[in-house]
């Protein structure tokens, strides 16, 4: 599945009855979405900007936190990246989303908190080449 240490593993159930998934996190700096009716096979996979040591999952998106403080949203089950969060630069070791929020925790010792909302308005998304960052990304919480 990866060409080094596996960092995460975290089983998915899509919406609306659209499967299950695996999603493995790598020290390829790559995110693996495996499907469990095909033995595991790797579906679709994504690179990611450095190690990803955090990896959350709500709803149609993965959430992969990453050892540049990149946060990486990733369409489920396409692996398309929607678009990227910056945290300040400190690894993000921890993280948890549900359906209205995201929280990081990262290794400066500070704690993000993001609700989802327009955050590309205030210049903390940096969609990929070539794609409009999703309508409801996170803003960071007060």
């Amino acid at each position: 599945v990866h060409s080094g240490a596996v960092s995460e593993l975290v089983p998915h159930s899509l919406p609306g009855g659209g499967g299950e998934l695996l999603l493995s996190a790598g020290a390829d700096k790559s995110l693996a979405l495996l499907e469990p009716r095909m033995g595991l096979a790797v579906v679709a996979r994504r690179e990611l900007s450095d190690f990803p040591y955090s990896l959350a999952a709500v709803g149609s998106v993965a959430v992969a936190g990453c050892g540049d403080g990149a946060v990486h949203v990733i369409e489920l089950p396409s692996a398309r990246r929607l678009y990227s969060l910056r945290t300040g630069g400190a690894a993000v070791r921890a993280m948890h989303a549900d359906p209205n929020r995201l929280v990081c925790a990262c290794d400066d010792g500070g704690v993000r908190a993001y609700t989802f909302g327009a955050a590309e308005r205030r210049g903390d998304v940096e969609p990929p080449l070539g794609v409009a960052p999703a309508a409801r990304a996170p803003t960071e919480a007060a």
